[in-house]
């Protein structure tokens, strides 16, 4: 052998574990990471082919000249193509691969020199004047051999200038690597000169290759692992890199409206893929544009000099017209999609932050300007508001541990509360509401569990709890028997999303063999669900299978007389803030007047709740609401209370 392989084996070896550790640790998301892998397989290819052509070259008696030439032209190719990939990633790390720029002069350029080299190599083939062999059979360059050398160090300047020129938001460990890499590419290449036989050069590549992999970045710390997309830290990053390069781009944000409040319904799981989905679904709108998630539910794409920024904007908007379906979920998201123009509309990252910020107006064109008033705290302030802040987070978790206690054991109680109807003068009805007293905290208010019940999810299962509850008592009590005709029980607004909901219910009240008239379902929040198709075919499905709905909470601001016409409900509860009006305004006592005769006009039961006193009992006796519910007739009691309470009311 003429030739020592060894550092060229050492070469592979280094390569294919750098094509490893990008692969599994950096990812393939980020367009440097792929001119980087590429750049390691050609360097493991030039290693395997400077090992073969050696191989070759030294045993020219047993390797014919062609055999020779495919290994030879195939290592020079490859080995030449490495300077060319080399700046393509320094121009991708720099930003200069961005959309069009004042430079973009270089983008031509790159691709001149591994060019002119590929057509050098090709016409060797007739002219041999760049390698050729001798007399006796052995490998000689030729003197056009030093232009291979002249284009390489042209790629060389090249990046030194961009590194220096735009490598201003690079960091200084990326930017000390690939310097690294170049010096040492020269000196290597000297050192082959002056040692010929000592395969040397691809082995000091291919360890600088090694050493700029491990300075990127790894995968989980630029992608936010839940949206499959970029995270925050990769769009300043790459932000800056747009913009310190002197080009104008669009921004596309898009902002979730409810996004928040699905997660404290749907759970983890079904969270988790509808995340997913998100991501999945900004990325897919097209190949020029990368997807960002941001913060507060807010999703930005950075559009390059090919992607037509408004056609997107229209598909994204399309996207969230219809409803999403995870798993028994039919969701209605909704989104603002806003577009912008960099430097002209949107001139620096902090503008960007500042207009996505919760406390912003949805408005972001409107003025024109984005500032956010600075407020000074007083000395020790935000010291108490840290503690503040582990303190209710601590109740919290405490709050939910004992949620999840009573669910898994059955400690939370169902009491009921009789609704009295005017006209029959009985107790009619009623409303079943939970209460929960925890053996280390106590009681818990029914409006703090419904809260924490809401925030972490646990609505469904609180249904079905509920429910079992009721269908127990109605098969233990028979209601004919106290003159019952239904109980009421509270739908969320997040179960009303969940399209399995008509079918769980049917299950559980099924297998009680409970006829359904018998249940009624109560609602409110209609501001919240108020045009939601998915809402609206549960409560029609509800409606079909014959349950009685019941429009919770009406005056109060939840609802308008539009929701009567919207939702197919049976009974309309008037809320006791309405109530406390009557009495002393005489606006309030026309309007419910009105109320009572329209609803009633419509072909629906009313009922009043709240009513504490007699005066209130009979104000809305007369004006012809005929059920009652509050605290002058009784209030919420346990289960055998109740029931004997009934009786002995309806009895008398």
């Amino acid at each position: 052998m003429i030739y020592n392989i060894h550092y060229d084996v050492s070469a592979m070896a280094i390569s294919l574990f750098a094509i490893l550790f990008t692969i599994v640790k950096k990812g393939l998301h980020k367009r440097q990471n792929k001119i980087l892998l590429a750049l390691l397989a050609v360097c493991f290819l030039a290693s395997l082919f400077d090992i073969t052509s050696s191989i070759g070259n030294s045993h020219i008696v047993q390797w014919s000249i062609p055999h020779r030439d495919f290994h030879n032209y195939a290592y020079l190719l490859l080995h030449n193509c490495m300077p060319y990939l080399v700046s393509l990633y320094i121009v991708a790390l720099t930003g200069m691969n961005f959309g069009r720029s004042k430079n973009a002069f270089l983008h031509r350029l790159h691709f001149l020199p591994v060019a002119f080299s590929v057509l050098l190599l090709t016409s060797n083939l007739f002219t041999r004047k760049v390698f050729y062999y001798d007399g006796q059979g052995i490998y000689t360059h030729g003197p056009l051999f030093p232009i291979l050398f002249i284009l390489a160090y042209f790629y060389f300047v090249l990046c030194i200038f961009l590194l220096f020129r735009f490598g201003k938001n690079v960091s200084a460990s990326k930017k000390g690597m690939a310097l690294l890499f170049l010096i040492a590419s020269l000196v290597s290449v000297v050192a082959q000169m002056l040692l010929p036989t000592i395969l040397l050069q691809l082995c000091v590549e291919s360890l600088c290759l090694m050493g700029m992999v491990i300075v990127v970045d790894n995968e989980d710390e630029v992608l936010d692992v839940e949206y499959g997309c970029y995270n925050r830290k990769a769009f300043i990053y790459d932000f800056y890199l747009y913009q310190h390069n002197d080009t104008t781009f669009p921004l596309i944000i898009v902002k979730l409206e409810r996004l928040t409040a699905y997660a404290n319904t749907i759970g983890i799981v079904s969270m988790g893929q509808l995340k997913r989905r998100l991501g999945d679904f900004l990325k897919s709108r097209t190949k020029n544009a990368e997807c960002y998630y941001v913060e507060n539910d807010t999703f930005i794409l950075i559009c390059n000099s090919k992607c037509d920024a408004d056609t997107l904007q229209k598909e994204i908007k399309k996207g969230f017209e219809g409803d999403w379906q995870i798993d028994t979920y039919q969701l209605k998201l909704e989104a603002q999609v806003y577009r912008a123009l960099v430097p002209d509309e949107i001139r620096s990252i902090e503008e960007v932050l500042m207009l996505i910020a919760p406390e912003h107006e949805h408005d972001p064109y409107g003025s024109g300007q984005y500032r956010r008033e600075e407020q000074s705290l007083p000395d020790g302030a935000e010291q108490k508001a840290a503690e503040n802040a582990a303190r209710k987070y601590k109740q919290e978790q405490e709050l939910e541990e004992a949620i999840r206690r009573a669910l898994r054991y059955g400690n939370i109680e169902v009491h009921y509360q009789p609704i009295w109807n005017g006209t029959k003068n009985r107790i009619t009805s009623c409303e079943a509401l939970i209460r929960l007293t925890d053996e280390k905290l106590g009681p818990i208010p029914a409006g703090t569990m419904m809260q924490i019940i809401a925030q972490k999810g646990y609505g469904r299962e609180l249904e079905k709890y509920l429910l079992e509850k009721v269908c127990s008592f109605i098969k233990d009590h028979p209601l004919e028997e106290a003159g019952l005709e239904r109980i009421g029980t509270n739908l969320s607004r997040e179960l009303l999303l969940d399209v399995g909901l008509r079918e769980m219910i049917d299950e559980i009240v099924d297998a009680y063999g409970i006829p359904h008239e018998k249940l009624g379902f109560e609602f409110s929040g209609a501001p919240m669900i108020r045009n939601d198709s998915a809402v609206q075919r549960t409560l029609e499905s509800l409606k079909n299978s014959g349950y009685v709905l019941i429009m919770d909470r009406f005056g109060a601001g939840y609802t308008d007389i539009m929701d009567l016409a919207e939702f197919p409900v049976s009974v309309i509860k008037f809320d006791n803030s309405f109530l406390k009006k009557i009495i002393t305004n005489r606006r309030a006592y026309t309007i419910m007047i009105y109320s009572v005769k329209m609803s009633k006009r419509l072909g629906f039961s009313t009922v009043v709740v709240g009513v504490e006193q007699e005066e209130e009992k009979d104000i809305m006796t007369n004006l012809g609401c005929e059920n009652i519910q509050g605290y002058y007739f009784s209030p919420a009691l346990p289960a055998e209370d109740f029931y004997r309470y009934s009786m002995g009311f309806n009895g008398e």
